[in-house]
């Protein structure tokens, strides 16, 4: 979160806020860095910060399309890693680690870890394009998945 409220302060930040988000913002008594009513979260984590629009969370076509216009996506999650890896969109981990390995290797992804400092430093770096990493698709994420398995099912069967 205060990694959030710093980098919001250098470019917009938006924050499609899952249920979990608010249930740990709550639990970890961060609460005054949000604005939310009935569950809801509302439209700033930082009464002071602006920059920030905390939405409730989108659809998987809407969030494909606020993923696929960003400048920069920070996430949890191995899925978006995938995702910003197939829309050629920089990604950073908050985590340690991660089980989408492609996704750092070949793809848009560095891992950052949880702490606020190199989280903004990283980001700065792709905001302002130093960043070292140059980005290429995985083999075979063509997007013709789906034909391949059909000629395998079909050389099998015949």
């Amino acid at each position: 979160m205060n990694a959030l409220n710093d980098l919001a302060k250098k470019v917009p930040v938006i924050f499609p806020a899952h249920p979990r988000a608010i249930k740990q913002i709550k639990n970890f008594k961060l609460t005054e860095m949000v604005n939310y009513e009935e569950n809801f979260l509302l439209n700033e984590i930082n009464n002071m910060n602006r920059n920030i629009l905390t939405i409730p969370p989108l659809g998987y076509l809407d969030f494909l399309c606020l993923m696929s216009n960003a400048s920069i996506v920070l996430t949890d999650s191995g899925c978006i890693q995938e995702e910003t890896t197939a829309l050629a969109i920089p990604c950073l981990t908050l985590r340690n680690n991660t089980e989408r390995s492609i996704t750092v290797k070949d793809g848009t992804n560095i891992i950052v870890g949880n702490k606020p400092g190199k989280i903004i430093s990283e980001s700065i770096k792709i905001l302002n394009g130093k960043n070292k990493k140059h980005y290429k698709i995985p083999r075979l994420w063509d997007g013709k998945t789906s034909g391949r398995i059909i000629r395998i099912l079909i050389k099998s069967l015949i």
